[in-house]
């Protein structure tokens, strides 16, 4: 009965003090944030990191792992702009265990005269690099840098 208890409480506790971020919902009173409330001195800031792992069979490679991950971050200054470059390395030595990084989107959301802009991570500034012949990085850095500029992938 005891584990029953502890169990729902850590879901309990995990629920309310969960952050409810849509991808793709940016105000223009976020965007005006000149600094973090609790961290006034933070040059940017995690607001929200989700990551979720899943398994899916496939006849030709059996069980696959699916990281799907979703990430928001607020930029303060300019020192804060190395949150807006990713290097997501994976493992690439051979063609049955290969991993792939796919589906990667991104936004940049800016004011302009007033009004919210967004400005999209667009396939082409997305690189692959091989390290060795184990492992290779995509990289990509954020469009449209400028200060209080609100970043978001998925």
């Amino acid at each position: 009965m005891g584990k029953i208890i502890i169990f729902l409480l850590l879901i309990s506790v995990t629920t309310t003090n969960a952050q409810n971020f849509k991808f793709g919902k940016v105000s223009k009173e976020e965007l005006e944030e000149k600094q973090h409330p609790l961290e006034p001195e933070a040059n940017a800031a995690v607001l929200f990191k989700s990551e979720k792992v899943s398994f899916v069979f496939s006849k030709n490679n059996g069980f696959e792992q699916v990281r799907d991950v979703h990430e928001r971050i607020k930029i303060y200054r300019k020192e804060g702009y190395d949150y807006a470059t990713k290097d997501l390395k994976f493992y690439n030595e051979n063609s049955s265990s290969r991993e792939n990084v796919t589906r990667i989107k991104g936004y940049t959301y800016v004011l302009k005269d007033g009004d919210v802009e967004k400005l999209k991570l667009k396939n082409e500034n997305i690189f692959e690099n091989e390290n060795n012949k184990f492992w290779a990085t995509k990289s990509f850095t954020m469009p449209g840098l400028k200060k209080r500029s609100y970043k978001k992938n998925k």
